[in-house]
C-alpha cells in the first residue's frame, strides 16, 4: 500500500470513528441514557474534526493551510458561543480577519515556493557542485 493511500484510509478511519462516536452519543441521549446539554454546545468541534481530517489527508502544504483554517474556524466558533474565557463574538470577530490574512499570506508563499527551484536545481542548473 502506497504512503499517500495510507493516509487516505487514515484520515477516513479517524473521520468514521467521530462520526460514529457522535452518532452513539445522540442515540444515547434519544433513548435517555445521557444527558447531552453540554455537547450541543459543543457543535463546533465537528468543525475542529473536519480540519484534522483535511490535515491527516494532505497531500500538500497547500492543503496544510486548508486543514489549519477549519480548525481555528471550530475553535473560534467554540469559544465565541460558550463564552470561553468570557469572550464572545463581539470581542473575537476581529480574529476572522487577522486568520484571513494569515491565511492569503500562507497561499501566496505556497505559491511562491512552488515557483522557485530548489536550491539543488539551481546548482545543477548554473554548473555549481558538480
Amino acid at each position: 500500500m502506497k504512503q499517500s493511500q495510507r493516509v487516505k484510509l487514515g484520515g477516513q478511519v479517524v473521520f468514521s470513528l467521530l462520526l460514529i462516536l457522535y452518532g452513539t452519543v445522540l442515540l444515547l441521549h434519544n433513548f435517555d441514557v445521557l444527558e447531552i446539554q453540554s455537547i450541543w454546545r459543543s457543535w463546533p468541534l465537528i468543525i475542529v474534526a473536519i480540519g484534522i481530517y483535511k490535515l491527516v489527508q494532505a497531500e500538500s502544504i497547500l492543503n496544510i493551510g486548508s486543514g489549519v483554517w477549519w480548525i481555528f474556524l471550530g475553535c473560534w466558533l467554540h469559544v465565541s458561543f460558550n463564552h470561553v474565557w468570557g469572550l464572545s463574538f463581539r470581542e473575537t470577530w476581529p480574529m476572522i480577519i487577522v486568520a484571513w490574512g494569515i491565511g492569503i499570506l500562507w497561499e501566496g508563499y505556497i505559491k511562491q515556493l512552488r515557483g522557485k527551484p530548489s536550491h539543488k536545481q539551481f546548482a545543477q542548473e548554473n554548473g555549481y557542485g558538480e
